[in-house]
């Protein structure tokens, strides 16, 4: 996740953002081997953002996946790198505990879980460093989530991996459903 943040911040440099981050689009090379890199892909609805305000959509238009959305995409069409940010902070959330955070039937109900601040950190995670990161990148205004990719990779960059809590098995996580 580290390389891909990296390689995401270099887009952000540029004026890129990708707006559609989500497991799909990334793609695992060299699966168990020690060059085992993650590569983001699909920039096909991706713009160039002005750093002082941002971008919004055309009234009425929604490009996107409304599991991996941002609050502020739904409520205002904006778009600023901090999107990308909140989209892979889902992804690594969902990378740890095999679990996607939002798996609604219904697309509303995952854009209203997004915007009403029902995307949680997983409680084995609260008090910990990669908790806090994760709350920080998740956070529903986009105004307190990293700016863009290079902050949260270095968020990550400086945690202690030594004192990362353990990861419970893969889906014993909370996740919103419709079950």
């Amino acid at each position: 996740m580290i390389r891909c943040l990296h390689a995401l911040s270099t887009a952000h440099a540029q004026g890129i953002i990708h707006r559609d981050l989500k497991p799909d689009n990334l793609f695992l090379l060299h699966a168990g081997d020690v060059t085992e890199t993650l590569k983001i892909l699909d920039f096909g609805i991706a713009f160039f953002f002005d750093d002082h305000h941002g971008r919004l959509t055309r009234t009425g238009e929604f490009i996107g996946t409304p599991e991996y959305t941002t609050p502020e995409y739904v409520t205002e069409r904006m778009v600023t790198p901090a999107f990308d940010v909140y989209q892979m902070g889902l992804i690594l959330t969902e990378m740890l505990t095999g679990t996607t955070l939002v798996a609604l039937e219904n697309h509303m109900q995952c854009l209203f879980a997004h915007c009403n601040g029902y995307v949680q950190v997983p409680d084995y995670l609260h008090g910990s460093a990669l908790g806090d990161v994760l709350k920080r990148a998740l956070h529903t205004e986009p105004m307190h989530r990293y700016q863009n990719a290079q902050a949260f990779y270095e968020a990550l960059r400086g945690l202690d991996v030594t004192q990362l809590p353990s990861l419970p098995n893969a889906g014993s996580t909370t996740k919103l459903t419709t079950e």
